[in-house]
């Protein structure tokens, strides 16, 4: 099915990397934390959309706290987003 992760971010508190398959149509940002123990947890598993409802396909992570950049080679807008709204949703 050809499923890849395109990038990769390690921010000192979260682990964030993008998987994608596009064959079946599924694509995340998924986020991991350190628990109390220090084992890395799964946080939380997002999907990001255009204004036309299409899937934003992420290439590259980039992050300055608080913000975390997502990009794409062939979109023009880049999202940005604040990590601890993301951090705050996770379960």
């Amino acid at each position: 099915m050809f499923p890849f992760m395109s990038d990769i971010l390690h921010t000192g508190d979260h682990i964030l990397f993008y998987y994608s398959n596009w064959h079946a149509d599924m694509s995340f940002l998924i986020m991991l934390g350190r628990d109390a123990n220090g084992r890395w947890q799964h946080r939380g598993s997002y999907r990001f959309f255009k204004e036309t409802e299409e899937p934003y396909f992420i290439e590259d992570l980039s992050y300055s706290e608080p913000w975390l950049y997502l990009s794409n080679h062939f979109e023009p807008e880049i999202l940005r987003i604040n990590l601890d709204s993301l951090t705050s949703s996770a379960p």
